[in-house]
């Protein structure tokens, strides 16, 4: 996983893991 930055807003967090999700259910959504 990729280290957070230090300060990073919640907001940022939320986008971080939101796309790391989507991408995670795109993968699994193709194959």
């Amino acid at each position: 996983m990729p280290k957070l930055k230090k300060g990073a807003t919640p907001s940022e967090l939320v986008k971080g893991v939101t796309a790391t999700h989507m991408k995670t259910v795109g993968k699994k959504t193709e194959s």
